[in-house]
Order: C-alpha cells, then structure tokens, then sequence
C-alpha cells in the first residue's frame, strides 16, 4: 500500500513549468504507522518561454538537398520511429533537424525486417507524437512492419521533415572550443550499374533451425512453419515467457486501451525502473498464480521455461539490460506444444556439418538452413557510433580542441543497464564526458515519454539556457 500525491511547480532559470509525484509508504514506528516519502519523480511538461506550437509541423522545412554545404542546429542519425519523432518534437519547438539515412526510403528500416513481423503490443501502446496511426490499426490490432514503414513514410511527409536517404557518413569531428559538429556525407548519385552472371542458383529448403528463443526466433519460427518447411528451434537456455493477456491487463500496458495516451505515459513512465521492474513483476505472479499449468505442456515438450511466478523474471530489466530476451505469447507455443514445431532445450550448436548442427549434448540435427536470432548488434552505443563515425583517414591532430571518431567514441557513457541509481545508462540524456551528443532508443513508448525531455534539454542549449547535469550520487545517511 502506498500515496501517490501529484504535485506541480514552475522555475526560473530556466523557466519551465514542472510536474511530479511523491510516492509515501507506510513505516511501522514506535508509536504506530509514520509515513515516509517512497519515491519522488519529477519531470519537465514545457518551456515557459517555448511550449512548442503544432502548426509549426505543417510548414515546409528548408531544402537540404541543394549546395555542398548543408547548416542546421541539429543532425539526427536514423529516420526510424525515434529519430523521425524527435525531428517532429524538436520543429514544434522551433527547431529543424537534418535526419540522415541510409536506407533508400524512409520506412525501410522496418520494411526490410523479417515477412511475419509484428508487434507484440497493441497499437495504442506504439502511438507516436502529433500523428496517431488510421482507425482501422488501432487497439486490439498489432501493427505489422509493413505498417509501420507506411506510417513513418506519411510521417515525415505530413510533417515536412528534412530527410535525407541513401546517405553513408564518409567522416565526422567534434571541435570542442565551438562545440560544433562536422560531417562528411556521401548521397546517393543515381548510378546505373549492370550485374552479369554465368551461374544462377536457387537454395532448396526443406528444414530449417531456428536458434534463439526470445520473441524475434518465435516469429521466425512461425513464419517458416507457415511456410511448410519442418522447424526445429534451439533454445539454449531458459526463456522468460507471458502471455499477451498479462501485458494487456489494464494494470499495465492495457492502461493504454483505457486511458487517454497523456496520462498512461505518466503512469507508466515515472517511476524508477528499479520499481517499474517490482511492479510488473508482482502483477505478472498474481495472474501466473491463478494458472499454475499455463505452461506445463510447453515444459514436457522439451522448452526450458521461466513463467512469471519464477523470482528472476523482470521483464523491465530485459528491456533495459538486454533488449529483450523474453517471449510475449502471441500465440507460438502452440506450435511446440502440438507437436508442429520441434525444439531442442538447454543445448548449444557448437559446429555447423555437411548436413546441419551438431550440438554441445553430442547430437546431430539435420537443417537445409540455420537462422540465428540471438540478440541486437546495436545495444552497445560505443560500438555503434565507431561504425557510425569511424574514418580511419581522419587525423585529429590536424586541429587543436578537435575530436575525431575514437576520441568521440572513448568519452561516451556506455549504454543500457542501470547505474547505481537505478536509471538507464547511456541513452535519453547527456553524456558525462561528451557534449552536444544523444542517444535514443528502446520500445515506442519509451521513446515517445523519453524524446520530449531530450529535445526540451536541446532546445535549452541551443538558446544558452540549459543548466549544468547533476552528477553527484547521494549516499544513504
């Protein structure tokens, strides 16, 4: 049992007005029940001086496309859901953004996903600022990728976003005395090129092993099961798995079938992720409790099994920690538990053979083809800004005060987990050591709550007005 007391305040440099909460939980004491403050969480809702105005996004942008030089206060890598909703959040704001993507359209960064992609939430949990997606798509329905690319495509269109396609970052510097960013790109040039062969080969596959056992490998699997190919999936160790009716229940993401989308953000998002984890998961035992054999028959069948009643799972920590890692049952284990899909647990490929996998318990399985869906490559911000920004060529010793890609790449925070005070690191603020450079990223819901306070902050240093970032980490007394 807990008080959750909503609270309001405005400051003065700079001029903001602020919303929060303070949580008081009960504490036996001496002479019977005190009450002491649980949890205070803060936040920004506008800028005095700035709140942001809509009508802005119906205003042509600038033409980036013309001249060899391009100016701009912002350069946002990545047109997908969160550099295409930061970009609309900072216009509002009065700000335009150049976004650079490499793809060839806009959308193709969830277009060229695997056939039987979908979301394992509803559509009112991945509504993006200023534009919700067509009545038809909305809530119980679960947004394909197809339409999500379709959507990003009218996004940028509707909001005249400056996005350029096709385009590989070639080199980039940080000059620390104008704290400025230089980019050298390469655009696409309309080259026609013409491709010859003597041989033309088609792969005839009859069986297919999935490894990995987290949401990507369920959807992979049932996309080949559909396809009529015999699947076998290697689940290497034990995964955390739920059903979709948990999610839903109207104590979690469900809220957002319920309540207007403002609001829910506000439940869902403010408190510690520390908590947000103790929460979900004391929700998801409750219900787990009530059907212990939810998953027994997926458990005889050979899949090693974690269900919400097992004290490690924390479905907050996945998303924070890993990325994922779970399974939110849409509907897969069906297909393990009817015999239609076979799986091999608690083992791992150690060889591929002329004739498929052997496995770390000695066994042999057969597969025309394997596909590997163990994990994101990006979770790593360090690692993903040197592919990003790497020029070996660049010499920064040309330039005092001047960072190149390594010496950019070496200040940055790392990224995902929890710091010591139970807050993500590395993404939706700033850098210890390096200025004028974020990071944004995690579920649609995350990064809509998460890209207001980001571009508010921009938005600041780019007036001169931001304050510096509180760095110290209290100790208990």
């Amino acid at each position: 049992m807990f008080i959750e007391c909503p609270i309001s305040f405005q400051t003065k440099s700079p001029s903001l007005l602020c919303a929060g909460k303070i949580v008081l939980l009960p504490v036996k004491a001496n002479d019977g029940i005190t009450w002491k403050v649980w949890v205070l969480s803060t936040w920004v809702e506008e800028l005095v001086d700035n709140p942001g105005d809509k009508n802005l996004l119906s205003l042509p942008g600038p033409n980036v496309t013309d001249g060899a030089v391009v100016e701009t206060d912002v350069v946002i890598i990545g047109a997908g859901t969160s550099g295409l909703m930061t970009a609309a959040r900072l216009k509002a704001l009065g700000t335009e953004s150049v976004i650079l993507e490499r793809s060839v359209k806009i959308g193709d960064s969830w277009a060229n996903r695997y056939d039987s992609l979908k979301f394992h939430v509803p559509t009112s949990n991945c509504e993006m600022p200023y534009k919700f997606f067509p009545k038809e798509l909305q809530s119980p329905h679960r947004l394909s990728k197809d339409e999500v690319a379709e959507h990003l495509q009218q996004y940028a269109r509707e909001f005249h976003l400056n996005v350029m396609t096709s385009t590989i970052i070639q080199s980039s510097c940080f000059d620390k005395k104008e704290k400025k960013w230089t980019l050298h790109i390469q655009v696409a040039n309309n080259d026609v090129k013409t491709i010859s062969c003597k041989h033309w080969f088609r792969l005839r596959v009859l069986t297919v092993a999935v490894v990995g056992s987290a949401n990507t490998a369920f959807d992979v699997m049932r996309d080949c099961w559909e396809a009529g190919l015999k699947t076998t999936m290697i689940a290497r160790l034990p995964t955390y798995i739920f059903p979709y009716e948990y999610v839903m229940d109207p104590h979690g993401v469900g809220a957002y079938d319920v309540m207007p989308l403002d609001a829910a953000d506000r439940l869902l998002n403010t408190f510690p992720s520390t908590l947000d984890g103790q929460f979900s998961h004391g929700l998801f035992a409750h219900l787990a409790s009530q059907e212990p054999d939810r998953y027994s028959a997926l458990s005889k069948a050979g899949f090693p099994v974690l269900n919400s009643r097992n004290p490690s799972t924390n479905v907050i920590q996945n998303l924070f920690g890993r990325g994922g890692g779970h399974y939110i049952d849409v509907g897969g284990t069906d297909l393990i538990v009817e015999g239609k899909v076979d799986v091999r647990g608690m083992v791992e490929p150690t060889a591929y053979t002329e004739v498929g996998l052997r496995l770390s318990d000695g066994s042999h399985l057969e597969a025309d083809a394997v596909i590997w869906c163990n994990g994101f490559s990006d979770r790593n911000v360090r690692a993903t800004a040197r592919e990003i920004l790497d020029d070996p060529s660049y010499d920064s010793r040309l330039k005092d005060g001047v960072l190149g890609p390594q010496e950019i790449v070496e200040q940055l925070d790392a990224s995902w987990g929890v710091d010591i005070e139970g807050e993500v690191r590395g993404v939706w603020k700033r850098h210890l050591l390096m200025e004028n450079y974020w990071v944004i990223g995690g579920t649609i819901q995350h990064q809509r709550w998460w890209s207001l306070p980001m571009v508010q902050q921009i938005k600041l240093a780019l007036e001169g007005n931001l304050p510096p970032a509180y760095r110290d980490t209290p100790t208990a007394a």
